[in-house]
This record gives structure tokens, sequence and C-alpha cells, in this order.
């Protein structure tokens, strides 16, 4: 009897604790609005299993969430959940780190194995002295779409050197077309290229110059450049490259202007919604563009990446969020709702679309580094790559420019 009152007196107890617990609500600052309804959907599972929490996505446009984090973080009334990049841009996270205002999440990483789950080129990019401030919910990588039916038509194979895209611009330049659309009007592109074409020379060339172990006027740098400039006045990249928006230059391949355009795996539902029924297109890593090099390269690295401020209010809770959110059942369904890639495998097993596959392929091999922590440096190799690319500089004085922002 005093067995089953000792009992039934604890189980008395814990279903006050639970019925007392305070509500809690989790606030989540994002610029990824596409991403809120699948949130939203996630979100409102998981609130059903916590009846006690509930999840605030707040969420704003690129050009005002900096501004918003800045006087969140001033007032000291900081979200629990925040968006950051793993750069040099306006949100990235390296500032914040540096301010002490993210929290160390080794503990969290190893409670949920993610320490050994996520793709090694995912651990390495953020590990920060060997501390983990963030969480990536997605990754990417950058590689060719190719139009196969057009490289059909005119008898062409994949490239597979410099030479093999040297004889494509011969071949389809009797009709006016381009082997590869290439938009710079906004510089990402630009230094998303040099990324990949510095790979094939060393594969951890951008990341030492970036620490400061090399200078950026390297020679093998410089000889990156300078490829870009080759491969512009040879006709392999359309013209007006500076002036042409990366959306123009989807536009160019998909209408047939260009037999190729570098992107994401964000670009495989609109490529495959806008081309024409009767064109497949392929996805190619790259080819080597250098003597003595035989691989071909794939930039890529974190792409969404969430951190937990160190003066939120609900820091427990909102780790277990996290740990939610990053759940493989969640993943799978976030890789199908929204076409991207896991930051692990085990995600990625039901993508069925070939040119998705071919992207978690790349991902799942060493793609290059394309983070820059240095946001002077940043800004700098973009003008620099414009410049040459435009013939208002060389590329050493471009490479050299680069160096004296750092």
């Amino acid at each position: 009897m005093k067995l089953r009152f000792a009992m039934m007196a604890a189980a008395g107890a814990l279903m006050s604790t639970i019925a007392m617990a305070d509500p809690v609500t989790i606030t989540m600052y994002t610029f990824y609005t596409t991403d809120v309804p699948f949130y939203e959907k996630v979100f409102a599972a998981y609130e059903e299993q916590h009846p006690d929490v509930t999840i605030d996505i707040q969420t704003f446009e690129n050009t005002a969430y900096d501004a918003a984090l800045r006087t969140a973080f001033a007032s000291g009334e900081v979200p629990d959940i925040i968006c950051v990049e793993p750069d040099a841009r306006a949100v990235g996270m390296y500032p914040l780190i540096e301010a002490d205002l993210l929290k160390p999440l080794n503990d969290l990483y190893g409670s949920q194995g993610w320490d050994k789950l996520f793709f090694p080129s995912v651990l390495d990019q953020l590990d920060v002295d060997g501390t983990y401030y963030s969480i990536p919910v997605d990754v990417n990588n950058f590689s060719l779409f190719y139009n196969k039916t057009m490289l059909d038509k005119y008898g062409l194979d994949l490239p597979h050197s410099y030479a093999d895209l040297q004889h494509m611009a011969d071949v389809l330049g009797k009709d006016g077309i381009y082997p590869i659309a290439f938009g710079n009007q906004f510089p990402q592109r630009g230094r998303d290229y040099f990324y990949m074409l510095a790979g094939q020379l060393d594969h951890s060339i951008i990341t030492d110059a970036d620490s400061g172990d090399i200078s950026w006027d390297d020679p093998r740098l410089v000889e990156a450049a300078q490829k870009l400039k080759d491969m512009a006045d040879d006709k392999i990249f359309m013209p007006g490259i500076n002036a042409m928006s990366i959306p123009q230059g989807n536009d160019a391949f998909l209408t047939g202007r260009a037999a190729m355009v570098l992107s994401g795996p964000w670009d495989v539902k609109p490529f495959t919604a806008g081309k024409p029924d009767d064109i497949e297109l392929g996805v190619m890593r790259f080819p080597p563009v250098f003597d003595g090099v035989t691989e071909g390269t794939s930039p890529g690295g974190v792409g969404k990446n969430y951190a937990i401020p160190a003066g939120g209010k609900h820091i427990e809770e909102a780790e277990a969020v996290m740990a939610y959110l990053l759940s493989e059942d969640v993943m799978k369904q976030y890789v199908a709702d929204r076409a991207i890639m896991a930051p692990y495998a085990a995600a990625n097993v039901d993508i069925s679309d070939p040119l998705q596959k071919a992207f978690v392929e790349n991902q799942e091999s060493n793609v290059v580094p394309r983070v820059l922590l240095n946001a002077d440096t940043l800004d700098a190799l973009g003008n620099a790559i414009q410049g040459v690319l435009a013939d208002e500089v060389t590329a050493e004085e471009g490479m050299q420019e680069v160096e004296d922002a750092r």
C-alpha cells in the first residue's frame, strides 16, 4: 500500500510539474523567406509534440536583416535562433563569433552525432579553432548545366580540357552560340569561377590566401585570374559578362544561345520547368583548364546556416528545436519539399532526379571551399575579377589590389 501511494504521489508530482511548465516562445530570425512555408509546417508538428513551446518565425528581406540583427543585439532582446552565412557577408557569423555573441555548439554536435554525420567539407568549413558555432540546414555546390541535345546536334562531346572548350567555341560560334553564359553583373559569380579555377591548381589555395598563409598575388592565383580573361578572349564565355545578370545568363542558356551555364542545385527545378520539352539537360563538374590538371572542380559549401545567440533566454529549448530540424525525417521532407541537399548523406538517399543526384555526388566528393572571412577582401576580389574581365587591370594588378585590401 505504501509503495502504491508513493508511486501515485510521484506521478501526481510529475503531472503537476508538466502542467505548471511555463509556456516558451522560441523566436527564429531568417532571411530565407521561401523556406517559411516548410518551417511553418514542420514546426506545427513540433508544437503538437511540445504543447508548451511556440515557435515564432520572423522573416526579413536581405537588406533589412542585418539591421534587425544589430538592433536585437544592441537591445539585449535577442532572438533564440538566427540565420547566418558562413563567410564575411553582411550577416556572416564570424564577426558575431569574434564578439562572443554566439553560443558554442560542440555539446549539441556531440549529442546528435553531427560531428561524425555531416559531410567532411561541412565540418571543415564550420570548425572555428575546434569549436562549432552554427548548424547547416543545407549545402550546395556549383557545376555546369549543359544542353545535351545541343551538343549532340553539333557532334560535340563533353569538354574535358581547355582545348575541348576552345573547339566547342569554334564549332558553336559559327551559329552565334557560345559555350558558356556567364553573368557577373553582381560579382559573386566571378568569385565562384575564380575559386573553382584556383582550386584546380591547389585545392586549399583560397583558404590559405584568406588566412594569410600566402599572399593574394601568389603566381597561381594570378594564373587563375588570367585564365578567366583568356576564356573570355577565346569566346568560351558569352560576351558582355559584367553587364549580364545571373538571370540573364540563365535565360541565354535556356533559350539556346549558350550550351552551358554555371549554377547550383537550386536551379534544377527552374531549369527543368523552363527549358523546351525537347531539350535534355545534364550536369557536370567544370573541366580542367590548366596543363597537367586532370580533374574537374566544383566549388561549394554550406548554404543556409543557423546559430544560437549566447544571450538568448531559451538556449536549451532552442537547441532542441535545432536538433528536431536536423533530424533525418525532417531533413528528408526538406530535401523533397525544397529540392535542396542536406548536410549529411542519409537525408539525401531519396533524391531521384538525375540532375540533383549529380550535385549530391559532387558534394560527397571534395568540393573547393568558397568562403572568405575578410569582408574587405571579399569585395576587393569581386571588383578585381570584374576589372580583369573588362580589361581594366591586368591579372597581376587585380590580385595585388586584393592583397592590398587585406
